[in-house]
């Protein structure tokens, strides 16, 4: 798989195989946003680890609705202002 194009990486520490999570990053470009995913809390020496070093951001497993979406507008609003694209986000919820 090769992860150098993605605009977006979404990592969950606890998944099978998440002893890979290293490899996932390190083949991830400079240029790729990655967001922790977890049932952990984010003061976890794992996920606060990652955060530290690599994560643009952090969701949690239950997330609220607004979380979920002020995270992935922050961490688009770069992908876009990045490439040059032009794009309005728009959920048409009201928060």
């Amino acid at each position: 798989m090769c992860l150098m194009s993605n605009d977006l990486l979404i990592l969950d520490v606890n998944m099978a195989g998440s002893e890979l999570i290293e490899g996932f990053v390190n083949k991830a470009s400079n240029y790729t946003k990655i967001i922790i995913f977890s049932e952990l809390d984010k003061n976890d020496f794992r996920v606060a680890n990652l955060i530290k070093i690599v994560a643009d951001s952090f969701l949690s497993k239950s997330p609220r609705l607004a979380d979920i979406i002020s995270t992935f507008q922050l961490v688009f609003t770069e992908v876009v202002r990045r490439s040059n694209r032009y794009v309005v986000i728009s959920t048409g919820l009201s928060l």
